[in-house]
């Protein structure tokens, strides 16, 4: 999630899709939130994980 948000990250939306946009990244997720519960910065990884979803759901669905 937060390099999704990093302004200094120079990927594309097809280079980010690699990543993570696979069984073992975001889709992969079953929102459990367990890590929601360990986040050492509590950051809302549920939203986080919700818009990255639909973006790379939308980017590819095109």
């Amino acid at each position: 999630a937060r390099f999704e948000c990093d302004p200094h990250d120079e990927r594309t939306i097809d280079d980010y899709y690699e990543l993570v946009g696979d069984d073992n990244g975001i889709f992969g997720c079953m929102t459990l939130l367990g890590c929601e519960d360990t986040c050492p910065k509590h950051l809302p990884l549920q939203n986080k994980i919700a818009y990255m979803r639909r973006k790379l759901a939308t980017v590819k669905g095109s």
